[in-house]
């Protein structure tokens, strides 16, 4: 029982390697590059979008610089100090003119969206196939 509470204990603190796949970008704060790596997933039909964004902190061995501005992938273990998590949630009726119907139509608009941050320790990253040009 003490070995299995203990294999838990160890298995929470190292949690596994992730990959994720999302476009990156780079900021300088404090005269240093920052790295982010944003996914996008959208559900058009329900009118949900959900954005998760990884902080990246990138092993000596890793060069990120050169890969900004494009799709990759990055493997990692995601930091003990977990996500924020923040939900957006924009709802509109909007009513137009009368009609010759005399009957007046109403558009309603729903939108939802996600918004995740994550802190990324970056063990391995490559560019992959994909745009992240914005249309």
């Amino acid at each position: 029982m003490l070995a299995t509470a203990l294999l838990l204990l160890l298995g929470a603190q190292n949690p596994p390697p992730v990959v994720v796949t999302g476009c990156l970008t780079s900021a300088t704060v404090g005269g240093q590059p920052q790295f982010t790596l944003t996914t996008t997933d959208t559900n058009r039909a329900a009118g949900d979008v959900k954005t998760e964004t990884y902080q990246l902190k990138a092993a000596p061995n890793v060069d990120l610089k050169s890969m900004v501005g494009r799709r990759v992938e990055v493997t990692g273990k995601e930091s003990i100090a977990g996500a924020e998590n923040t939900t957006v949630d924009d709802s509109r009726v909007t009513e137009k003119a009368r009609g010759t119907s005399g009957k007046t139509p109403t558009v309603e608009t729903k939108t939802r969206a996600d918004i995740v941050v994550h802190q990324m320790n970056v063990t391995a990253a490559k560019a992959v196939a994909g745009d992240c040009r914005v249309p």
